[in-house]
């Protein structure tokens, strides 16, 4: 892809952090605002690891040796956001929910860049953001392998993390996002094996953008896939979050 193509995702992300609303990136027809893990009948634990906020969420009697699935929220958002939506993963899972940063409006980003670096200084971004999570997930959960999934900003990290952290995050799912060019392996590198999902009427993000970014894992050798959806924008529907629930628990052995 051109740099010039690429320099478009990183409007098309200031675009995505104007509708900080999305960035909850609560299920289409479901208001999962901001539940707490009693309501969601799972238990949470929050800590700060390195100045990072980790949210527990232990899942169906799930404790600290259970399998580990990280999320990330999308700008603007919180881990708590996220409960509702995530409870119901049909499997016993150890969620943990990173929390932003940086403060953005009521809720976080995972971080800041200068608009006039372009297309370099958003992958510089968005690599740092993916680093400092992953170091702390090793101090947090140890040095087993990990599900990684993201949600529009948070998804444009999973990328990064996809391409930075192969060994460490064992199968990557982003939601309504892309990689930043400078993040697109090269040179026939390997990558943690991505499964992508994406809205058809995506307005803030567009979907072309994520084909791209695909296309270019899997020109490197690279396991990766993009599930579209019909009618759906940029929050993601509730048949998507179910879909990647059942992904990852197929990957993971969860029943």
């Amino acid at each position: 892809m051109s740099g010039r193509a690429w320099v478009s995702v990183v409007w098309a992300l200031v675009a995505a952090l104007a509708f900080a609303a999305f960035g909850c990136a609560s299920p289409t027809g479901d208001d999962v605002g901001s539940a707490s893990a009693a309501q969601t009948g799972a238990h949470s634990a929050r800590t700060t690891v390195d100045g990072l906020t980790l949210v527990d969420l232990f899942v169906d009697d799930a404790t600290t040796s259970s399998p580990v699935v990280v999320v990330l929220h999308g700008y603007g958002g919180k881990p708590e956001d996220l409960f509702a939506a995530w409870s119901a993963f049909p499997g016993t899972v150890r969620f943990v929910f990173p929390q932003g940063p940086i403060e953005a409006g009521d809720g976080y980003s995972w971080f800041d860049y200068d608009e006039s670096g372009g297309d370099a200084a958003f992958g510089r971004a968005v690599a740092a953001a993916g680093d400092r999570i992953m170091r702390a997930i090793t101090k947090h959960v140890g040095t087993r392998p990990v599900l990684v999934a993201g949600i529009s900003q948070g998804g444009f990290v999973a990328y990064g993390i996809a391409s930075r952290h192969p060994t460490q995050a064992k199968h990557v799912f982003p939601i309504a996002a892309s990689s930043p060019g400078p993040l697109l392996p090269r040179n026939g590198a390997h990558t943690s094996p991505i499964l992508a999902f994406h809205g058809r009427s995506d307005d803030v993000v567009s979907i072309q953008y994520a084909r791209e970014a695909v296309a270019a894992f899997r020109a490197e050798g690279n396991e990766a896939t993009l599930r579209e959806y019909a009618n759906v924008g940029h929050a993601p529907s509730e048949r998507m979050i179910g879909d990647v629930h059942a992904e990852m628990a197929r990957r993971l052995g969860a029943r």
